[in-house]
């Protein structure tokens, strides 16, 4: 992978695999794989949630972790929610909290959509991490709460 100017890549996905869920995060550093988090999620998660919440933690990440500028991909077009101030999921809202605080430390933070499986070396290890997670890892979930159409669902049969 090509360095393009900026300190970090990261790259982000999740996998919804056997009825479990994992997110990850792979952070790059021109063409040597830096970082890496795994996330794991409870089954009821949307891939909408999953999705937010890597992309989330790659905000933390640059906000709080990493010096210099950042460029954030992503396969799915979550960027959008997160520039809209309407978007209220509150791992929406956490994430805007952390774009703005890496702006307000002068830091440059990029969100871009990238098409999955066109063989960059970072998007393809962010597209492997997930399904490690979703099928080797027990540990306690990196984010439990319930949405709304879970309960609405567990009501209805």
């Amino acid at each position: 992978m090509a360095n393009n100017g900026h300190d970090f890549n990261i790259f982000t996905d999740d996998s919804k695999i056997e009825g479990k869920m994992g997110a990850a995060l792979s952070v790059w550093s021109g063409a040597t794989e830096t970082q890496i988090l795994r996330l794991v999620l409870p089954s009821y998660r949307t891939v909408y949630q999953s999705e937010l919440l890597a992309i989330c933690r790659a905000a933390r990440m640059a906000a709080e972790n990493l010096a210099g500028s950042v460029e954030i991909y992503s396969d799915s077009a979550l960027e959008q929610a997160l520039e809209n101030p309407k978007a209220l999921h509150p791992v929406a809202v956490e994430a805007r909290g952390f774009l703005r605080n890496a702006l307000l430390q002068n830091k440059c933070v990029s969100l871009f959509w990238i098409k999955a499986h066109e063989g960059l070396e970072g998007n393809e290890r962010a597209d492997y991490l997930p399904k490690e997670v979703a099928l080797k890892f027990k540990r306690s979930f990196d984010y439990d709460t319930f949405p709304v159409s879970f309960v609405k669902r567990s009501l209805d049969e």
